[in-house]
């Protein structure tokens, strides 16, 4: 179950903390003295897909313990 649970963490942690690394770009980029507006527009799409991504995870991890749920198929779906 230890194993379980760590790989289920690694799993969620990984795009929240994609989703906060470019969420910090977005900041510098809009931060310089010339803010860059491509680029923060950019980086805050990535922050976008990350939080969707995990939510996403997250969804299936629900799914996987509601019950009657017995297949280990959500575990294979990536984007």
């Amino acid at each position: 179950m230890g194993e379980l649970t760590a790989a289920l963490a690694h799993e969620v942690n990984q795009p929240i903390a994609a989703a906060v690394t470019n969420a910090s770009a977005c900041v510098r980029w809009l931060a310089r003295e010339v803010p860059n507006l491509e680029e923060a527009r950019a980086a805050a799409t990535r922050s976008v897909k990350d939080g969707e991504r995990a939510a996403e995870i997250i969804s299936r991890i629900r799914r996987l313990f509601k019950k009657g749920t017995r297949n280990g198929s959500w575990l294979m779906s990536t984007k």
